[in-house]
């Protein structure tokens, strides 16, 4: 699955072969709604295939 390391001022998520958020999991999380769009704000940088919807955002890898 997927790991968080922590840094100041920053979260690593590293991932094998795909990374999926999906805005439900957010919502149930929080207790509110969630636009993935806000995902946006906070991203620093991305490498891959990425696939987003309304409801979930996907980042995949080819190795």
């Amino acid at each position: 699955g997927a790991k968080a390391a922590h840094s100041p001022g920053l979260v690593k998520i590293d991932a094998p072969n795909r990374l999926t958020i999906r805005r439900k999991t957010i919502e149930e999380l929080t207790g509110r709604p969630y636009d993935l769009q806000q995902l946006h704000i906070n991203l620093i940088t991305l490498s891959g295939h990425i696939d987003e919807d309304d409801d979930q955002f996907s980042l995949s890898w080819k190795h």
